[in-house]
C-alpha cells in the first residue's frame, strides 16, 4: 500500500506541471492577455513553481512543509478571489473593491492565526477552513449568476466549476487535516490518497480551462 501511495504522491506533484506547460505554450502563441488570463496564468505558474522548489530544494532537507503550505493557501485565496472579481464585474462594477476588502480581511485573519494562535510551522487550520467556505460561497454565487444574469466564457465556466467542486471535495479533509496528517496509518494513507486524486482531477480540469483559451 505504501509503495502505491508514494507513486500517487509523485503523480499528484507532476500533475501541477501539466497546466503550467500549457501556460508556457499559450504565452508563446498569444500577443496579449486579458485580466482573467493573466491572473489564471499567474495562479497556475506559482503553484507549479512551488512544487518544483519543494521537489528540487526542500524535499529531504526540511521536515516541516507547513510554512510553505500556509503561505500558498494565502496566495491561492487572493488569486482565486481576484479572478472571481473579474468574472462578476458585469454584475456589480464595485465588486472588485469589495473583494479587495475581503482579501485584506482574510490576510489579517491568517496572519493573526500564525502570530497569536499557532505559528508558521503549524497548520493554519482556521484560515484554511475559512478560505474553503468563502470560495465555495463565491463560486456557487458565480455559477448561479452565470446561468441567469452574466455571461462567462467556457474557460471561465470550467475554472469556476473546478474551484467549486474541488473546494467542496477537499473541505472535509481540511476540517480534520490536523488529525489526519499526524496519524501515520492506513486511515491516513486512504484519506490522503483521496486528497491527491482530487488534486490530480483539479489540475486536469485547470488544463482543460486553459486549453479553451487557445482559440
Amino acid at each position: 500500500m505504501l509503495e502505491n501511495y508514494n507513486s500517487l504522491v509523485n503523480i499528484g506533484v507532476y500533475s501541477y506541471y501539466l497546466p503550467f506547460l500549457l501556460v508556457l505554450f499559450l504565452l508563446y502563441n498569444k500577443n496579449s492577455l486579458s485580466k482573467f488570463e493573466y491572473l489564471l496564468f499567474f495562479f497556475v505558474t506559482y503553484n507549479a513553481l512551488l512544487q518544483l522548489i519543494e521537489e528540487l530544494f526542500l524535499d529531504g532537507r526540511i521536515d516541516n512543509f507547513n510554512p510553505v503550505y500556509n503561505i500558498q493557501t494565502i496566495f491561492d485565496f487572493c488569486s482565486i478571489i481576484s479572478i472571481f472579481s473579474i468574472l462578476l464585474k458585469d454584475f456589480n462594477p464595485k465588486i472588485k473593491k469589495q473583494f479587495n476588502y475581503l482579501i485584506l480581511l482574510y490576510v489579517l485573519i491568517s496572519m493573526s492565526e500564525l502570530l497569536f494562535i499557532n505559528d508558521l510551522f503549524s497548520i493554519n487550520l482556521y484560515a484554511n477552513n475559512l478560505s474553503k467556505f468563502l470560495i465555495i460561497i463565491i463560486a456557487s454565487f458565480t455559477i448561479y449568476l452565470s446561468e441567469i444574469k452574466i455571461k462567462i466564457t467556457s474557460s471561465q465556466k470550467i475554472f469556476t466549476y473546478t474551484i467549486f467542486i474541488y473546494s467542496i471535495l477537499t473541505l472535509p479533509i481540511t476540517l480534520f487535516e490536523e488529525f489526519i496528517r499526524f496519524k501515520l496509518n492506513s486511515v491516513f494513507i486512504i484519506l490522503w490518497s483521496l486528497n491527491i486524486l482530487f488534486v490530480i482531477l483539479y489540475n486536469l480540469s485547470l488544463t482543460l480551462a486553459l486549453w479553451k483559451l487557445k482559440k
